[in-house]
């Protein structure tokens, strides 16, 4: 794909999981909860959507820093470092949010919201990456 359609792609699968997410925090609200619970289609229905928000999310966490390492090549070792470094801060802050959240009270409701709200930030992330990122330098791309 053209970086272009490689930027349609992972915003399309980022928006996706968002969406999955908000069906997911609509669907665990207390009202709906206590409406739905006894439906047949409640808990397939949550399946569904939490595995739909995981393939979604899953594009940014893998095929992005891949991508940049064969777009980069050579020298971009310690940048991939850099960027899975900052992926893995944001998932420990993530899981001591939620740790934050339970200890205190709150529900997976709560939890959720906060994962729609880092959902939105990885799109806002991605675009503003789009908007400002240059291709490699040719004298990176010549061959050996």
């Amino acid at each position: 794909l053209e970086p272009r359609g490689r930027l349609i792609l992972e915003t399309t699968m980022q928006t996706l999981a968002l969406v999955s997410v908000g069906g997911l925090v609509l669907l665990t609200s207390p009202s709906a909860s206590a409406a739905f619970n006894t439906e047949s289609w409640f808990g397939p229905a949550l399946a569904v959507l939490a595995m739909v928000a995981g393939f979604g999310y899953s594009i940014s966490y893998y095929i992005t820093p891949s991508m940049f390492a064969l777009t980069f090549g050579n020298d971009s070792a310690t940048a991939i470092s850099i960027l899975n470094s900052a992926g893995m801060v944001g998932s420990v802050a993530f899981q001591a949010a939620s740790g934050a959240i339970f200890s205190a009270g709150g529900t997976w409701h709560d939890v959720l919201k906060l994962l729609a709200v880092s959902a939105m930030f990885g799109i806002c992330c991605t675009l503003l990456m789009a908007r400002t990122r240059t291709g490699p330098k040719k004298e990176t791309m010549k061959q050996e």
